[in-house]
Formats: C-alpha cells, sequence, structure tokens
C-alpha cells in the first residue's frame, strides 16, 4: 500500500475515534456541552443557596413564633386583669350601694368611736344612753373599771361632756344616770367610806357637764362637829349618817328622796364592730 493512502487511513481513524468520544449529538438541541455544564452548575449552586438560607431562617422563625406566643399569653394576661379589675370595681360600687348611708348623730358617732378605739385599743367599749331626755342618745365611752367618756351631739355637732373620767379607785364607784331626766350622779368615798359624797350633775345648754348638788353624808361621831375625820374618830363608823347640802344640814328621809329612781351605771358594752352594728340598722 502506497504512503498517500496509508496517511488517508490513519486520519480517518482518528476522526472516527475523536466522533466517538464525544458522543452523539441530537440533532434537535441547539445547546453545546459547555452550556449545559454551565446551566446544570447554576442550578446546583441555585439549591445550595436556597437551602443554606432555609437552614439559615430557620431559628429566626422559631424566635419570631416564640416571641407571637409569649405577645399573645401577655394579651390574655392583660384582658383577664382588666377583667377582673372591671368585677372588683363593680363589687365595690354594689356594696357601697348597699351599705346604709349614716347621717345626722349616727354618723359623728361612728367617727367619734372610731376615733377613740384607734388612740384607746381594744380595750375601749360603747353604748348609747338616753340622759337629757331628748330623742337623740348621748354616747358613753370608756374601759370598765378604769375610766369614762360620755359626748352628746347638738347643732350637727358632738360635744364632749365627759373625757376620760377616771373611778374604780380611791373610792369612786363610778357614774349612773336616771334616763330622761338629765340627771347624772357619782359616789366618792372617803376615809374608808366614813365620808361619802353624792354628786349630782347635768348637761347644761353649752353642752357641758354641770353639778347642781353635792350632798355629804357622814357615817362617823363627828366628836368635834368639824365635819372631818380626826384622828380620835377612826375607828367611830356608825350606820346612822347626818346628811349636808353646803352647811344645811338634811334630815335621812330627804336624803333618800334625792336618791329615789332607777339609775343605770353608765359603762361601754359593745365593740366597736357592734356598735357600728346597731348604728347602721
Amino acid at each position: 500500500m502506497s504512503k498517500n493512502k496509508i496517511a488517508v487511513l490513519v486520519s480517518a481513524l482518528i476522526a472516527s475515534v475523536v466522533l466517538a468520544s464525544c458522543g452523539p449529538v441530537n440533532e434537535n438541541t441547539n445547546i453545546s456541552t459547555g452550556e449545559v455544564t454551565e446551566k446544570v452548575t447554576e442550578g446546583t449552586t441555585a439549591v445550595t443557596v436556597a437551602e443554606t438560607e432555609a437552614e439559615t431562617e430557620k431559628p429566626e422563625t422559631k424566635a419570631v413564633t416564640e416571641a407571637a406566643s409569649e405577645a399573645a399569653a401577655t394579651v390574655e394576661e392583660t384582658k383577664a386583669a382588666e377583667k377582673k379589675a372591671v368585677e372588683t370595681a363593680a363589687e365595690t360600687v354594689k356594696a357601697t350601694a348597699e351599705a346604709p348611708s349614716l347621717s345626722g348623730y349616727k354618723a359623728a358617732y361612728l367617727e367619734t368611736c372610731k376615733s377613740l378605739a384607734s388612740a384607746d385599743g381594744d380595750g375601749v367599749k360603747f353604748s348609747l344612753v338616753y340622759i337629757d331626755g331628748d330623742d337623740i342618745p348621748e354616747l358613753a365611752a370608756g374601759n370598765d373599771g378604769y375610766w369614762i367618756s360620755l359626748f352628746t351631739y347638738a347643732d350637727g355637732k358632738v360635744y364632749t361632756v365627759m373625757d376620760h373620767a377616771p373611778y374604780g379607785a380611791m373610792g369612786n364607784v363610778g357614774y349612773d344616770y336616771l334616763p330622761g331626766h338629765n340627771c347624772i350622779h357619782n359616789s366618792n368615798a372617803d376615809f374608808a367610806g366614813m365620808i361619802r359624797y353624792e354628786t349630782y350633775m347635768k348637761i347644761n345648754e353649752n353642752h357641758e357637764l354641770e353639778t347642781f348638788r353635792v350632798i355629804q353624808a357622814d357615817y362617823f361621831d363627828d366628836k368635834n362637829g368639824n365635819r372631818d375625820v380626826d384622828e380620835d374618830e377612826m375607828d367611830t363608823y356608825t350606820d346612822d349618817g347626818r346628811f349636808f347640802i353646803g352647811d344645811k344640814e338634811i334630815t335621812a328621809e330627804e336624803f333618800a328622796d334625792y336618791q329615789k329612781g332607777d339609775y343605770f351605771f353608765i359603762n361601754g358594752a359593745k365593740t366597736l364592730d357592734e356598735i357600728t352594728a346597731v348604728f347602721e340598722s
């Protein structure tokens, strides 16, 4: 075979090998091998970026969800609190509307009772007593066996008639009253009862306590007539007393007349809550 023919055959063979390595070409496509590679690369990159963004967004999405849940819970709590406040206000308004409205001496006396309870503690108790004969009672307040205060109401005001008057010691047995007769009585003794002072008082037009009679009852043998227990008279107690209004001696019968009547002891008997219930009834 000639050298020229051999060269032609070798060239043909090389061309066949090159075509085979490139693979078949579809006549209908106009995308070269390089373009296909580029598109595939771009698609892969896009998928990778999308997946990365999705992974990045996951914690942010969780945080947003949690924040939204917390906000919703806060809104619910606020609504619940507002509802409770409205209900409480409604209950307060209802209670206020249902509570009796005090006026006049009841309201004024109640404030006096509260003030005394605050100042004197739980020992103080209260009573309403009808002393001066009008339709408005007096207020008695005290600690039994220790002191008594007395108040009267007039012209829209509370007047103090007695202010922590002590009793229960030194021969002072306390205070009583004759209901409706404007008469308050106190009995006080000296020398172990050998001299007794029976004092009668009233509430005057100035709403003050005024003494209108004092009777001295002497239960001893007054040898020198000085109306005082002298040293040599200390053991001369007698049931047959002598009675004096000032310098004037009166009979035992006259003294008994002054003592007549159903007197009632003046003291506090009710706690603050109990006297409040009386005012509100």
